[in-house]
Order: C-alpha cells, then sequence, then structure tokens
C-alpha cells in the first residue's frame, strides 16, 4: 500500500482521534483550563507564564503554546484547518495574550492547516524561507482542508469546549473559497542562521540545520524554560513520515537530530511534532532509528532485495511503534535515496 502525503494526514487525525497515544511522559500533567477549547497540558507553569501543549488528543502536528504572564503569547504550528481558531483562542484564554507571535516548524498541512486563523492575528509570524513555496505548491490542498474544518469538529470528542469549536471550525469553512496563499505564510522568513526573537521577556532560538524531515524544518529552543519543539524532526513512539518531494533526506535528517540534541541536558523537555512529549531520549530514540532503517536497507539492498519485497518487511526495531502503515514508506524513501546516490 503507498502512503502519499493525504493519505497520513487521515492517518494522523485518525490516530488522535481513536487510538490513543502511550500514557505521557512524566514531565507532562493535565491542565483542564477552565476557559480552554481543547485539552492542553503543562509543562512548565507559574501562574500565567509557562508552556503548554496539545499532543495527541486532538488530530494534527503537537502545537506549543508559551506564555510570558504579560500578555504575549507565542504559538508554534496550528494543526488542521477545523483546529487553528481554537488554538488561538486558548492562546488568549492561556496567556491573556494581548499580542501575539506565530512559528510554523515546517509546511506539511497538519501543521500548517490552521494558520489562517492565527495569521489574521498574529503580530510578528515566522517560518524558513522555504516554507512559503511549499505552502503556496499546496494551496489547492489547504482550501479543501478548510472547506471540511466543520465537518471534522463534528466528530472530534476530545474538545472541552465543543460548541465553541464548531463555531470557529464553521467561520474556516465558511471562508475556505477566499483564502490566498497570505493566509498562510510568515511575515518573517528564517534563513539559515539561528534567528532570536522575543515574546515579551521570553528569548526563542529558531534554528535551521539542513533538510532533514524537510527542506523547512526550523525547530524552537526556549532556554529560559529549557523547553524544545523540534516539529517533525522527532516522531515520538511512530514510525517517522518521510516526505521526498518536500526535502526529506535519512541522512539530513540524522544530522539535524545529532544538532538537535547539543541544544538539551538532563531536564530539557522536548516537544516532538506527533507523539508524547518526553526528554533527549527521544531525540536519541529517533537517531537509533534512523541509524538502524538505513543499516537495514542497505543490507538487504546488498543482498539484492527487490524494493517491493523490502517495503513489505518488519524489522526488528518496528516492535511497538504506531503509524505502522507508513513504515513501509519509510523504508522505500530510504532504498530510493540510497539507489540515487549510488550507496546501497
Amino acid at each position: 500500500m503507498t502512503i502519499d502525503r493525504r493519505s497520513f494526514l487521515v492517518i494522523s487525525a485518525a490516530v488522535a482521534a481513536g487510538a490513543a497515544f502511550p500514557a505521557a511522559a512524566s514531565v507532562r500533567r493535565r491542565n483542564r483550563v477552565a476557559e480552554s477549547i481543547l485539552p492542553w497540558d503543562a509543562l512548565r507553569e507559574d501562574g500565567k507564564r509557562g508552556v503548554w501543549a496539545s499532543a495527541g488528543d486532538v488530530p494534527g502536528g503537537n502545537v506549543a503554546i508559551v506564555t510570558d504572564g504579560a500578555g504575549e503569547a507565542l504559538i508554534i504550528d496550528a494543526k488542521f484547518a477545523s483546529l487553528g481558531g481554537a488554538i488561538r483562542e486558548d492562546a488568549k484564554s492561556l496567556a491573556s495574550a494581548a499580542s501575539i507571535t506565530f512559528v510554523n516548524t515546517h509546511h506539511h498541512g497538519d501543521h500548517t492547516g490552521g494558520n489562517p486563523a492565527i495569521v489574521e492575528v498574529a503580530a510578528k509570524r515566522y517560518a524558513h524561507e522555504k516554507l512559503s513555496g511549499r505552502v503556496t505548491a499546496q494551496l489547492d490542498s489547504l482550501r479543501q482542508q478548510a472547506s471540511a474544518a466543520a465537518a471534522q469538529a463534528g466528530r472530534m470528542d476530545a474538545a472541552l469546549n465543543h460548541d465553541a469549536l464548531l463555531e470557529l471550525a464553521g467561520r474556516m469553512t465558511d471562508r475556505a473559497e477566499t483564502l490566498d496563499a497570505a493566509a498562510f505564510l510568515p511575515t518573517v522568513q528564517i534563513g539559515d542562521e539561528p534567528r532570536n526573537i522575543h515574546v515579551g521577556a521570553i528569548e526563542a532560538s529558531l534554528e535551521h540545520f539542513g533538510p532533514g524531515h524537510t527542506d523547512n524544518d526550523l525547530t524552537v529552543h526556549i532556554p529560559s524554560m529549557n523547553v524544545l519543539h523540534t516539529g517533525d524532526l522527532v516522531f515520538s513512539g511512530l514510525h517517522p513520515f518521510f516526505d521526498p518531494d518536500g526535502g526529506s533526506t535519512v541522512f539530513g535528517w540524522m544530522e539535524s537530530l545529532q544538532q538537535v540534541r547539543k541544544l538539551c541536558d538532563d531536564e530539557t523537555v522536548v516537544i516532538p511534532g506527533h507523539g508524547k512529549v518526553g526528554d533527549r531520549s527521544i531525540i536519541d530514540a529517533q537517531l537509533q532509528y534512523h541509524e538502524r532503517l538505513l543499516a537495514a536497507v542497505q543490507a538487504e539492498m546488498k543482498k539484492g532485495t527487490p524494493k517491493d519485497e523490502l517495503t513489505a518487511m518488519k524489522f526488528d526495531f518496528f516492535e511497538g511503534l504506531g503509524f505502522e502503515q507508513i513504515a513501509g514508506r519509510a523504508i522505500g524513501a530510504v532504498y530510493d535515496e540510497l539507489e540515487k546516490n549510488g550507496n546501497g
């Protein structure tokens, strides 16, 4: 079975809506904010100052909200179109936010679908310079996602305030046909050099380590809170999604993970792009997955194993990982990269 990007979005949504992720890591605790629409996990909290994550309860890539305690908030990623409005409103509730800064970790639609609801209010919007072209190229798909926002929200049982979610998702559906590329795009583009930004008194570092999961990955590191959002460079407890058309490369991905790990110490809270929040061990696990996958594919290629047989294989290190539907895609992507480079 071939899993393309659109199929992966469906799988991602289904996993979040149905089969729950494993129990949360010890760094997380459930925080039910009275005014919130979605469930949030408090990772760091000191009154109105803190870091909250939406990781696994609702579909799409993991979102973080960082608040400075003085009316400013940073939102990292936007999930699907059905959820962008809820994320925006919850940031306002959690932070009493009068000002919002927004960062996309990469272009995939399960991280950018909700952008229009946040872009319209964000004072500053950041993404890698290659995101704009990628998002513009997938504009039709993003509009279709917006058209289905109300229907998707109607199937979402995890919301704490379902009526509010439905109303906000309905607004997205109503404007779907009029959405243009500008509704999804940053005002500030990040190149290959790190960029420090300020959200009130909180400093965050945005870094791109070269092509990895995509060619426009950004990590968001908040040193004062010792929190790191990796975007989809890390799939925690899950098979990773390879998107060669979007710039995926197993060698670049491993190099990026090695660099990302240097941002962590024993106490760093790591928010992955998908899966449960953890510490730097989830970065190590992702790197080990890639190393073992690369070695396994190289060994089979040297034996002359055909690609179709290879992509159907189940290696021992696959055991216990979610998103098993995309395991064959990961194998195939590594096979194609090795074959192209002549080092299989």
